[in-house]
């Protein structure tokens, strides 16, 4: 039978067969000693797919997002070097201290501009990142020129595509970034026993930026006649990075395979279908939300008013993404208003980001937008209620002084 991970954009015609047959666990790949969970072909299997589905080459699943960042980071960069970033909020908390101790800085904006942004560089710059929607503030990068000056300047650009939603949004690796790495809690909702993160790698040729990419020997597993076969390749072969990495972490990298691998396959091939109907939901709460007198601002790159309309049309396809943030005109509400939403709908999960002052809501629009927006609905109206009833008692207090 043909090897079906030769091709990864075509499932077999029985996929069944397939996983049973040639996939089945009892033939583990610590008997050719390498850790199970990094060479289980029911794992490549999906590596391969969303690799194709971002337009990438060769991909690797990790525990985390955090991981999947700290694993390039320690490959790619030594101590004294630094990450440009053009968003200020990237690396917060933990990261921020961890990148600390690695010796590694940060360096960003506060306010993004393409002259302020190439004098960050420097000849100690040895990552530029970018979030394709910004984790913290919903902003959307200057892709091409961004990526026109790391190329100018000979440095790897790694692309947070989470909210991407596997290449759906926009193919980060296509615009030319060398790596993308995403959450696939966006496609997975956080399931058990599923693959929490996954590394991409592009067609890059990293000899160019001064990466070790050849460790002394690496073992594939192919299946040849149905049976899977251990081939060692030397390090006089041209091997990527995920090869490299893939080495780095197979003793730090167990997780438990889903028992059933093919619905993680069948769940990976829907979520195009689950974006679409996301995004057009997202953009109708957006325009819901600027009309509403309690509403400050919406952050939502597919309102024209948005600052991250124009790098957003010109970069990404299919819509907008689905994450929306607002700001309330009463700031001081904002609690009052969470509680609300509770009340009315505990399921849907509100984000509190502090940019400068003012509280941002964020959230992420289903596929059902009946009951978010119900429950929207009930809150800012809970909201004129208060005000509503402050005002009556500030008029009391009034006439109370008078008399």
């Amino acid at each position: 039978m043909k090897n079906p991970f030769k091709n990864p954009y075509i499932l077999s015609e029985n996929n069944s067969d397939l996983f049973e047959e040639y996939l089945n666990p009892s033939e583990k790949a610590e008997d050719y000693g390498q850790d199970y969970a990094t060479t289980n072909p029911k794992v490549t299997f999906f590596e391969q797919r969303i690799a194709a589905l971002e337009g990438g080459t060769n991909a690797l699943v990790v525990k985390s997002l955090h991981a999947a960042k700290f694993l390039l980071f320690k490959t790619l960069l030594i101590a004294g070097q630094n990450i440009v970033t053009v968003n200020p909020s990237t690396f917060q908390g933990k990261e921020k201290s961890k990148l600390q101790i690695l010796g590694i800085t940060v360096k960003s904006l506060s306010t993004y501009s393409l002259p302020e942004f190439k004098s960050l560089i420097d000849d100690k710059t040895g990552i530029i990142y970018l979030e394709t929607i910004g984790e913290n503030d919903l902003s959307i990068p200057d892709f091409a020129r961004i990526i026109a000056v790391a190329k100018e300047k000979n440095i790897p650009v790694i692309v947070d595509n989470s909210h991407g939603v596997a290449g759906y949004f926009i193919k980060p690796l296509s615009k030319g970034a060398a790596i993308v790495i995403e959450s696939t809690s966006e496609y997975f909702e956080n399931a058990p026993n599923t693959p929490q993160a996954v590394i991409i790698e592009g067609n890059t040729d990293w000899s160019k930026f001064n990466v070790k990419t050849s460790p002394e020997e690496i073992t594939y597993f192919t299946l040849e006649n149905g049976v899977i076969r251990p081939e060692n390749i030397s390090a006089s072969s041209k091997l990527t990075l995920i090869d490299l990495l893939r080495k780095s972490v197979s003793n730090h990298n167990k997780y438990e395979i889903p028992n059933d691998p093919l619905s993680l396959i069948h769940k990976l091939e829907t979520i195009y279908a689950k974006a679409s109907k996301r995004s057009e939901n997202a953009l109708q709460i957006a325009k819901y939300l600027s009309t509403n007198e309690h509403i400050a601002k919406v952050v939502y790159a597919g309102l024209p008013t948005s600052e991250s309309y124009l790098p957003a049309f010109i970069n990404m396809r299919n819509g907008f993404g689905n994450r929306i943030g607002f700001y309330l005109k009463d700031r001081t509400q904002t609690g009052a208003f969470i509680k609300s939403i509770n009340e009315k709908n505990p399921g849907i999960e509100l984000k509190i980001v502090l940019n400068g002052s003012a509280p941002l809501i964020i959230f992420t629009a289903p596929e059902d937008a009946i009951s978010i927006v119900v429950a929207l609905e009930f809150a800012l109206n809970n909201l004129k209620k208060n005000l509503a009833e402050a005002h009556y008692l500030q008029l009391s207090g009034n006439l109370n002084e008078i008399i």
